[in-house]
């Protein structure tokens, strides 16, 4: 990874790359083999929990269990996410437009 990049490479993501990110991305954009199931799961708590309106997954690459679960009124993208590992969306409602287009499971 460049140490001189202070941002991830992944669009105008506000978060700091990781260093074991060859290519410059943060814990929740960086490849699966390349990051850390539990500070995954605590960077993704973290943003789902500054969400107020939109929910932003735009090329996130999931790893570990993910449960989406209750009522989420915000419009939510998880367009180009990548999901490993088991992903359920049965106890997820939606009530506003959720997108994903070209998301791989």
């Amino acid at each position: 990874m460049n140490r001189e990049k202070s941002k991830c490479a992944y669009g105008s993501c506000r978060y700091e790359p990781l260093e074991s990110s060859k290519d410059g991305y943060c814990i929740l954009h960086a490849k699966a083999e390349e990051k850390n199931v539990i500070e995954f799961g605590k960077a993704l708590e973290n943003e789902v929990k500054r969400k107020d309106f939109h929910h932003n997954f735009a090329g996130f690459v999931f790893i570990g269990n993910q449960v989406f679960k209750g009522i989420t009124r915000s419009t939510t993208n998880f367009s180009w996410a990548e999901f490993h590992g088991y992903t359920s969306f049965k106890d997820a409602e939606f009530q506003a437009p959720v997108h994903f287009t070209s998301a791989k499971f």
